[in-house]
């Protein structure tokens, strides 16, 4: 279920990638 999840937002979990690593810095 967790890898459909990241196969279906793989997209969004590059967008949530760049966001999270803006935040850390």
């Amino acid at each position: 279920m967790i890898g459909l999840v990241l196969v279906t937002h793989g997209q969004l979990a590059d967008d949530f990638r760049a966001a999270l690593e803006h935040v850390v810095g």
